[in-house]
């Protein structure tokens, strides 16, 4: 997979610079088995603004397997709301 090549070649000083442009409130929500999760480069630990981070294991990318899907929604649901 192309885009995760490139992903792993970025560092926490890339995650730093690009955090700086992120002034709203941020979600990341990563699929467990993905090999997105696996990396070290986050850039939401950066930025100033408010973050929400959530691992929905079980699952790779497409939110398939099980009750992923709903997992998914709900948490999105719950930082939403917030708002």
């Amino acid at each position: 997979n192309a885009l995760f090549n490139d992903m792993k070649q970025q560092d926490e000083n890339w995650a730093k610079g690009l955090s700086q442009f992120c002034k709203t409130p941020m979600q990341v929500l990563q699929a467990g088995d993905s090999e997105y999760t696996k990396g070290k480069t986050s850039y939401h630990k950066h930025t100033k603004a408010k973050t929400d981070y959530a691992v929905i294991d079980g699952t790779k990318n497409c939110f398939y397997e099980g009750e992923s899907a709903q997992l998914l929604f709900e948490k999105l649901f719950e930082w939403i709301v917030q708002f």
